[in-house]
Formats: structure tokens, sequence, C-alpha cells
């Protein structure tokens, strides 16, 4: 008999784990997305070298092929392709394109929010260069700048006078896919994820995290959990999740949060429906119990998910993604004994061979972490860089 089909947008380490999952459901797996060398393609059944943010090439993709279905991959753009194909497409499992885009731009989120009272940083969306740069002279306090429709960080820009802040509304302007920029006080706390499943629009399960940026501002590159804090603002986390998705009608499935904590508030940046990336998916599997991609690619898929675990997290786990700290050619990474003893897994695509042209974004491997107590937990953050030994040649 002949395998139903799915297509998964990009290629990139993080949708291997999806490719995984739908291999497990016995699905043929076509992934897309304009870089050929991305590793995951292996792993899929059949690559077409489409860009995954062209929503209408990828919706030809989609009839040619005749798949069945269609998941979202770890981009926001991506998964607003995927609720717009899907859409046009009759696809299950998917938000309508209207939803996904008050979840998953930020100045329509920033409007959400306000009108349902979440907790998130104070601050306003514009169409308009000039009231824009006018809102954020008129703040005295410290504020974030930041296009709506880009992601990794691309384009957001910390300012605090007004020459950083005319820099920085004419930066997200310009980078900015829509021409739409958000303005919001600049929260000067811890950054956090929590991510959830939602059925019924109701919270069943939750995983949460410390997140650290090196190197490239606002980029993620290492975690740890579970996240500091969590347990006094996990209610209200939860009670803003739920109100969102009762708001927007959301269909069953992941709902993950960023969100930073300062002086024990929280402070929500964003609500996606998308999973997360660099493979988040393993830390998060081992502490739940349950391999949580399996679910979120049933959902993606319109399949029933009424029986997903309820369970709480347990044990201490991580991942860390591993740069080179200048350009040349890797020839190998070494791991300091300390280190090797919390590994629990790891992929080195890169290792051997492979040109590094951008040290901040371009990921030679991940590491994942089981730590045994606090104290380990501590110190491998505090010195993870001088314990990994990129190799380069040149």
């Amino acid at each position: 008999m002949e395998r139903k089909k799915i297509l998964i947008p990009n290629g990139n380490p993080s949708e291997l784990q999806l490719i995984n999952a739908a291999h497990r459901l016995g699905l043929y797996v076509v992934t897309s997305g304009n870089n050929k060398a991305a590793p995951a393609h292996a792993f899929a059944d059949k690559y077409i070298p489409v860009d995954f943010s062209d929503r209408e090439a990828m919706l030809a993709l989609a009839r040619e092929e005749k798949v069945d279905y269609m998941c979202s991959n770890s981009n926001d753009i991506g998964l607003l392709t995927t609720a717009y194909v899907c859409e046009k497409l009759g696809l299950p499992g998917h938000d309508p394109y209207e939803t996904a885009l008050h979840l998953h731009h930020k100045d329509h989120f920033k409007r959400l929010a306000k009108k349902l009272s979440l907790h998130v940083p104070d601050g306003e969306a514009f169409t308009d260069r000039a009231e824009a740069l006018e809102y954020a002279l008129s703040r005295q306090e410290p504020l974030v700048v930041k296009p709506v429709d880009l992601v990794g960080g691309n384009g957001v820009s910390t300012v605090r006078t007004p020459e950083e802040k005319s820099a920085a509304v004419d930066k997200a302007f310009r980078l900015s896919l829509n021409k739409r920029v958000v303005v919001e006080r600049f929260i000067d706390g811890t950054a956090h994820s929590f991510s959830t499943f939602l059925v019924g629009g109701k919270v069943v399960n939750s995983f949460s995290d410390n997140e650290y940026v090196f190197g490239k501002p606002f980029k993620i590159s290492t975690s740890a959990s579970p996240a500091d804090g969590v347990e006094p603002v996990r209610d209200l986390l939860i009670g803003d999740i739920e109100k969102a998705a009762e708001e927007l009608k959301l269909i069953d499935g992941r709902m993950h949060v960023q969100y930073l904590l300062k002086d024990g508030e929280p402070y929500i940046l964003e609500m996606t429906r998308r999973i997360s990336g660099d493979l988040y998916a393993v830390p998060e599997s081992f502490s739940l119990g349950f391999n949580t991609a399996d679910w979120y690619l049933r959902a993606e898929c319109g399949m029933d998910v009424s029986a997903v675990p309820r369970r709480t997290q347990q044990g201490m786990y991580g991942r860390h993604c591993i740069v080179s700290p200048r350009p040349g050619v890797t020839d190998g990474i070494r791991l300091d004994p300390a280190l090797e003893e919390c590994v629990m897994l790891k992929w080195l695509w890169n290792a051997w061979g492979h040109r590094v042209v951008n040290c901040e974004n371009d990921i030679l491997g991940l590491l994942f972490f089981r730590f045994e107590s606090e104290e380990q937990k501590q110190t491998v953050l505090a010195n993870i860089h001088e314990m990994i030994s990129v190799n380069l040649i040149g």
C-alpha cells in the first residue's frame, strides 16, 4: 500500500526530530528549503529545493506532490507558510492562516495581548516610521525595537539614546518583510521558555528551561532545565496561554512561550505554535518521559492527540549549539572530560572539513546534557566555551 505523504519545510537539525517522527508513523517524507546542504534532508525520502518563505511556490509544490499532510518547521516563517498551504488545500492539523498571524506576527500579538491583558512588555506597533520614532523618543526608559516578521533576533535592537532609537527604527523598517515594527519596553530580566501542549484549549503538560545567549544578541545558543523561578509563575503563564487559546479557538497541539523574568514577574515575548529549534524536543522528551516530537507531529497531521501523556518535568537537562570562535575549516571538535561526563547525546555534523564563514550563525553541532547536580549544571554553564575546542585549519 502506498504510504501517505507529508511535506516538512526545511532540513535543518531541528527538522530531524520531525522527519523521524513521521517515519515512525509510516509516512513518506518530502523536505524543502533552499539550503541543499542542510543535514536533515539526508534523512527524508525526497528533497525538493523550494524556498519555504515563498507561499505560492510551496502551495504549488504541495499540489504537485499530492501531499496528505504538512508539518510546520521550527521557524515562524515556515509555520505561516504551512498554515497558508494547509488552508488552501484543506489539509488538517493547523489553525487558519489569519489565526496564525495573530500569534506569529509581533504587531498582531501585541494587540491580542492588550485585548486579553496578557503579561507582556508595554509597547506599541507601527506602520509609519515617523510615528514609531516619535513614540520611541517620548519614552525615557530603554526600549527594544523589532521587525514584526523576522526570526532569530534579526533586526532587533536594544536602544537608549535618541541616536540609537532613530537608527534602530530605520533598521527594523528596512528589514521587516511587511514594513511593520514593534517598539516596547526593554526588560532587563532572565530569559526562559515554557513549552506546553494544548488539548481542548487546556494545557495538559509543560516543560520549562533557562535560555542563554552567547555571541549574537537575542539568539539562544544554550538552555538548561528546569527554568529558575518557574513554580510561582507557572499558573500565570498557563492562564495566559489558555486565554489566547480560547480567544483564537486554537486547535490541539503545541504552544511554546518565550518570556523574561524580572523581580518574580514574567513578561511574555512571544507565543508560537511551532516546535522549537536546535532539537529542543530532545531535552524536553527526556524530562517529560515521552517523545514530544511524536505528539507534535500527530497534531500537525490532524490526528487525535487526546491521549498525549500528562506528565510533570523531572531532572535537569540541557542543550548547546557549538559554533566556531573564528573562520576557518573545521578539523574536529574536542570536549573537556568534565563536559563529556554530562553529555548524553551529541550530533557533530560540521565537525570535519566544513568551511566556517559566519561564526555566529554557522552551527557545527549540538550537545545534549543530563546534569546530576545543580553544581555540575552551573559549572558547565559558566565554563562551556572553555570546555569545547574547535580545531581549525587556516
